[in-house]
């Protein structure tokens, strides 16, 4: 799953990137940040899943 998640944060900090090239500069920052956080986010998503499966008999 994390995986799955994990492409789509990257295709759309990819597309962001591509569509932030032709905005103004404070739109182009916008973009820029929802990249950072998609980016961020996969992480997060990467590491709930690890921890879940890491820490199963905790759960």
């Amino acid at each position: 799953m994390w995986l799955n998640e994990s492409n789509i944060s990257t295709m759309h900090c990819i597309n962001g990137y591509l569509y932030s090239t032709t905005l103004w500069l404070n739109e182009s920052n916008i973009f820029i940040m929802h990249c950072i956080h998609a980016y961020l986010y996969s992480i997060k998503l990467w590491l709930n899943v690890n921890g879940i499966i890491g820490n199963a008999g905790l759960q």
